[in-house]
């Protein structure tokens, strides 16, 4: 596609994921990925993907993008909460040397909260915000407990998945309120990672 065009239209086949024929004054866009990224690693990629969406916004003033990239900017918030919420409970497991109940595979955010909450009072999680953040969940369960309704204008029955959310969403509120949630997320998986360092350096030293 020659630089001027200004709309993209298919030219000859190229291969989407593969950097290799990109033009060498590209290679700032190329992007490192793994063969085994784990759950942390995907979930901060969504929330990176939200906070950038919402700083574009901020940034250029196109407030008339706003009614559109709402549902990607809620998704990616959710989906991060998610993965999060799945890759702290496997370090809960591991602490705890337990196998759990909340099943990985499905995609409420209660189940998933409410197993790693009973591993919170040994870590130090102060009541008070442990009882705030479960608000939270319960709430974005509320409208969204499948991870339906930013991601497709219906359910697998046919039914609206709009029928319920709020008509008017501000999303500097809403970046604001992820980011803090997002950021006590951090600090547990800090300290849930730290602790099985800690074990495995003992059991090593042991050994």
């Amino acid at each position: 596609m020659a630089e001027h065009e200004e709309y993209p239209w298919p030219g000859e086949f190229e291969a989407l994921l593969a950097a290799e024929k990109a033009p060498s004054a590209d290679w700032v866009f190329n992007a490192c990925m793994t063969t085994s990224p784990t759950w942390y690693r995907y979930a901060s990629g969504y929330r990176r993907g939200a906070e950038l969406l919402f700083k574009y916004l901020e940034i250029t003033g196109h407030r008339e993008h706003n009614d559109l990239v709402v549902y990607p900017i809620i998704f990616c918030w959710r989906h991060h909460l998610e993965l999060t919420l799945k890759y702290m409970l496997e370090l809960a497991r591991a602490l705890s040397n337990s196998e759990g109940r909340a099943r990985l595979d499905k995609h409420p955010l209660l189940p998933l909260w409410r197993e790693l909450r009973e591993h919170l009072p040994s870590l130090g999680a102060p009541p008070m915000e442990v009882e705030n953040v479960e608000k939270t969940f319960a709430y974005l369960d509320g409208y969204d407990a499948s991870s339906f309704s930013f991601r497709y204008p219906t359910d697998k029955d046919g039914n609206s998945t709009q029928s319920s959310v709020p008509t008017l969403v501000n999303l500097r509120t809403l970046n604001n309120k992820m980011q803090a949630l997002a950021n006590w997320l951090d600090a547990g998986v800090c300290e849930m990672t730290a602790r099985l360092d800690a074990l495995a350096e003992m059991q090593s030293t042991m050994e």
